[in-house]
Order: C-alpha cells, then sequence, then structure tokens
C-alpha cells in the first residue's frame, strides 16, 4: 500500500508539472489544469480507499477465521478449553451480578483408554465425535459444550438448577449407553458425570473443580453415574 501511494503520488505531481509546464509555455488556461489536477488527485484516493476497504476486508475475514479455529477443539468442532473458559468466565460474571443459577457439568468417558486400544486413535476420535453430536443434540442453544481435554467434556448450563442438571446428566448418561460402543470388554462405553452449581465466591477454577471431583466420586461409585457437588 505504502509503495502505491508513492508511485501514485509520483505520477500524479509528474503529470501535473508537465500540464504546467506545458500550458506555462502556451499560455494556457490555469483554470482547466486546475481542474484537471484535482480530477486526477480525486480518482487517485478513490481507488485507493477502495483498494484498501478490500484489502481491510479480506483482513477482517482472515482475523474471524483465525478466531474460530483458535476457539474450536480441531477434532469435535465444539469449543475448546479456552473459549470454554472465556464462556464460563462470562456467563459467571453475569449470574453474580444479577444472582442467577449458573450450572456446570463435567463428563468423563468410561473405558474409553480400551476403546483406543482395542480400536485404535482415529477410531476412537469417530467415537468421541460420535458422542459430542449426541450430547448436541440434547442441549438447549444457550448452553455450551466443550471438550475440556482427552475424553473429558463439559457442558456449562446457564439458569440452570442442580436438580435440572442432575436430571439432565442422567439423561445423558442413558444416551451415550444406547450408542452401544464396544469397550472390548462385554461392556459398553458409558460416561460418568460430575455437576454443581454456582455459589458466591466462585470462579472458573472453584465451580470446574468442584464439578471434576463429583465426576471422580462418579467413577469410584462404579461409572456410569451422576454424581452433585
Amino acid at each position: 500500500m505504502r509503495r502505491f501511494l508513492a508511485v501514485g503520488g509520483t505520477v500524479c505531481g509528474f503529470l501535473v508539472f508537465v500540464l504546467v509546464d506545458a500550458l506555462h509555455l502556451r499560455g494556457g488556461d490555469f483554470t482547466t489544469l486546475r481542474i484537471a489536477a484535482y480530477s486526477t488527485v480525486v480518482g487517485i484516493l478513490l481507488y485507493v480507499l477502495a483498494d484498501l476497504e478490500r484489502q481491510l476486508a479480506v483482513q477482517r475475514a482472515r482475523l474471524a477465521d483465525l478466531d474460530v479455529v483458535a476457539c474450536t477443539d480441531p477434532v469435535t468442532g465444539v469449543a475448546n478449553r479456552r473459549q470454554a473458559v472465556r464462556v464460563l468466565d462470562r456467563h459467571l460474571d453475569a449470574a453474580h451480578r444479577y444472582d442467577r443459577p449458573l450450572a456446570v457439568a463435567v463428563l468423563d468417558l468410561d473405558r474409553f483408554k480400551a476403546v483406543n486400544d482395542l480400536h485404535g486413535h482415529a477410531f476412537g476420535d469417530r467415537v468421541l465425535v460420535r458422542v459430542v453430536e449426541a450430547l448436541q443434540a440434547e442441549l438447549r442453544s444457550v448452553d455450551t459444550l466443550a471438550r475440556w481435554g482427552g475424553d473429558e467434556l463439559l457442558v456449562i448450563a446457564p439458569e440452570t438448577r442442580l436438580e435440572d442438571i442432575e436430571r439432565s446428566a442422567d439423561r445423558w448418561r442413558r444416551l451415550v449407553a444406547d450408542l452401544q460402543i464396544s469397550t472390548g470388554r462385554d461392556q459398553p462405553l458409558t460416561v460418568s458425570v460430575g455437576v454443581t452449581v454456582r455459589v458466591p465466591g466462585d470462579d472458573v477454577d472453584t465451580m470446574v473443580l468442584r464439578a471434576d471431583h463429583a465426576m471422580y466420586r462418579a467413577k469410584g461409585a462404579g461409572r456410569d453415574h451422576t454424581v452433585a457437588r
């Protein structure tokens, strides 16, 4: 762009210089010269502005694409951990400010390592996608599903009380079991879920940690359980 402006300015200046010199030698009309010069300058500026706007539009589109990539898990297509933290932090701020209910759930696939060991990681990724798609179909538009890490998923559910998130978690467990995905141990793939709701003073870390501890208690209870904390 700077090179274009420099070249355009040089060309414009040269043309005006030539016109001035020619009209001066011939006793020409300088009013005509000024109009021609102004028209040339305006034309160049309009072209430069149009080109600049086009380049800005391209850059905005690229930045938007980069933001989507930076916030999305590449395997499942849902929010990644970074985006989940941002979303939960925003919901927590609103829930604290207006004293509104907010729930989170941590879901961990039971015996998922056995699936990877039996069928390979590529198959494991496809299983994870199937589970995510099934869960997405059950969630509300205001809920956020994220891949928290490995085979662990996080659900952020605004305007949701403890009894509601518990009912939802039980429904999700049945949904995953009904997929009938073999773990190679004569048991279908299941999911353990830990749920919690916002309490005064919560931040992202304390809320997710509480749900995570509840999930491990569900694992300890024999897997395929929901535990609230």
